[in-house]
């Protein structure tokens, strides 16, 4: 069995090193130490001028990895479970929305289209 899944890997200690390089130095200590990702952006939202935390959330798209397109394969052992969608907190992610809008949507209408017609038949 395979599918088109949207992985997207987990950088959230990237990001976070991201936030410290752009935090002033003398907040660097203030910083709660156990802080995930989302609990460091509500600390930097009370602390922070409005300006200053909006500019650190827009500089902090840049150190997301994009997530990409994988076929997912059962006997697939290269994967080895690594088909997580980190952004959205799920294990596998497949989305689609409209045909006309991603070529993936094409791909996976396809797909689907192409299994329930082996079911039907």
């Amino acid at each position: 069995k395979q599918a088109l899944l949207r992985r997207h890997p987990d950088t959230e200690d990237k990001v976070k090193e991201q936030v410290f390089q752009i935090l002033p130095e003398e907040l660097h200590s203030k910083v709660p130490a156990d802080a995930n990702l989302q609990g460091l952006l509500a600390w930097c939202a009370q602390q922070l001028p409005k300006e200053t935390y909006e500019a650190v959330c827009a500089d902090v798209l840049t150190a997301f990895k994009e997530a990409e397109y994988i076929v997912a394969d059962d006997e697939d052992e290269e994967l080895d479970g690594d088909t997580g969608h980190w952004a959205l907190s799920l294990p596998t992610y497949m989305h689609f929305t409209s045909p006309i809008r991603r070529f993936a949507d094409v791909l996976v209408h396809r797909r689907l289209a192409y299994i329930l017609g082996q079911r039907s038949g």
